[in-house]
C-alpha cells in the first residue's frame, strides 16, 4: 500500500478512535431504521451458520447479525477504540 493510502486510513483510524467514547451519541451512528431493515432483508436468507461484520464500529449491527446466526458473530474494526 502507498504511503498516502497507508498515511489517509491511519488518519480514519485516529478519528474513529477519538470519536469511540461518545460514539453512540453522535449523528454518526448507526440508524435503528437501517439495521431493521437489514434485519428484515437478511431473514429470508438465513439463518447463517456464522456471521462477519467488517467495520463493525461500536457494534450497533452485531445484535442484528447474531439473531440471524446460529453459531457465532465476529465483529473487525479498524479501530481499536470503537471496539
Amino acid at each position: 500500500m502507498g504511503g498516502l493510502a497507508v498515511q489517509a486510513l491511519s488518519s480514519v483510524e485516529r478519528g474513529y478512535d477519538l470519536l469511540a467514547p461518545d460514539f453512540d451519541h453522535t449523528p454518526f451512528r448507526t440508524p435503528d431504521g437501517f439495521l431493521r431493515a437489514t434485519r428484515d432483508g437478511l431473514a429470508p436468507l438465513g439463518p447463517f451458520e456464522d456471521g462477519l461484520d467488517l467495520c463493525c464500529g461500536t457494534g450497533a449491527g452485531l445484535d442484528v447479525t447474531a439473531a440471524l446466526c446460529r453459531r457465532s458473530v465476529t465483529g473487525v474494526d479498524v479501530s481499536a477504540g470503537m471496539l
